[in-house]
């Protein structure tokens, strides 16, 4: 099998996480390097991975067929529609651009070009999210409960807490319940970055009665990725970090009529197993075979589109209210 030559824009953090991943899958790709315009930053990460660091985007695209694109969302754009001009496949962190004309802008040259674009919308590959629709296959879905919290980060600059950390829980939801959205209430606060949100809480109706609440903070001393889901027979806790899923179920109530009449209710609690595998590794092989077989991605650019969108809607609700 040919592999396919891919390269990685962006040596931040994340940017070494994806390095480390393209070095893992050597059996289907050849990393050929690194581009940052930190030309240190980008030396260190060529020099860890043995890979060439790129002096200028136009090398990038002379060694490539296909990029993992982590860099800042204002680059987004012009960076994923030079690859796509230039006839690569793109992986394209989330949030997919900085407005959502500009996403759906990807989106058409990809389909046009035939080429995949797909967005980091990571949590879609998380094993536990992976299991999921299976246990709540038939169940009637009362309500949703998004929380997804962490420690100020100052490198975070550009995007508030809505669009860098609660859109992974918008693309959750749409994967787990593609419904019409009926109605949407947030609030949030600014305490550090002044110009951005970093602590922010959306109530968001869906058609049929569905309400999911999503909380997203990145002030908060604890790392915590968790969701909740009531149906009408159980109640379902996942851990995205332990990659975790538990369910409660109700067997049957005692009722006991002495001098007071008292009850108690009896659960069973189920633990599910999910299997104990990267969500990185798994998105980034699952943008490598769609390029190999042109398969759709799991989340396409339309996601990206849609999860923005609704972000949007959120920040512009809690900036309503804020100002």
């Amino acid at each position: 099998m040919e592999k396919i030559r891919t390269a990685v824009i962006g040596a931040g953090n994340m940017g070494v996480n994806h390095l480390r991943v393209h070095k893992a899958l050597a059996h289907i790709c050849e990393l050929t390097g690194v581009y940052d315009t930190d030309t240190d930053r980008c030396a260190q990460a060529a020099a860890r991975y043995e890979i060439r660091a790129f002096d200028r985007l136009e090398e990038v695209w002379e060694n490539a067929d296909a990029v993992s694109v982590v860099t800042p969302t204002v680059t987004h754009y012009a960076i994923a529609k030079e690859a796509l001009n230039r006839g690569l496949h793109v992986l394209l962190e989330k949030p997919i651009s900085e407005t959502v004309r500009q996403g759906e802008d990807l989106t058409r040259m990809a389909e046009e070009g035939e080429r995949v674009l797909q967005i980091g919308h990571v949590e879609r590959f998380n094993p536990a999210v992976q299991v999921l629709p299976e246990i709540l296959d038939g169940k009637e879905i009362i309500g949703l409960d998004f929380r997804r919290m962490s420690p100020y980060d100052p490198r975070i600059r550009d995007v508030g807490v809505v669009h860098d950390l609660m859109i992974h829980d918008i693309d959750v939801l749409r994967f787990l319940l593609p419904l019409r959205i009926t109605g949407i209430q947030a609030y949030g606060s600014a305490p550090r970055s002044g110009d951005h949100t970093d602590y922010a809480a959306a109530a968001i109706q869906m058609e049929g009665g569905v309400i999911a609440t999503l909380t997203a903070s990145r002030v908060t001393e604890q790392k915590v990725r968790t969701l909740s889901v009531t149906t009408g027979e159980a109640y379902i806790e996942l851990d995205y970090i332990d990659r975790r899923i538990t369910v409660a179920r109700a067997t049957h109530a005692h009722f006991y009529a002495n001098s007071r009449t008292s009850y108690r209710q009896e659960n069973i609690i189920e633990k599910v197993f999910v299997p104990n595998r990267e969500p990185l590794m798994d998105e980034i092989e699952a943008f490598l075979r769609c390029v190999l077989e042109g398969a759709v991605p799991l989340a396409g650019g339309a996601d990206g589109v849609a999860a923005l969108r609704i972000a949007n809607r959120i920040e512009q609700c809690i900036w309503a209210d804020i100002r």
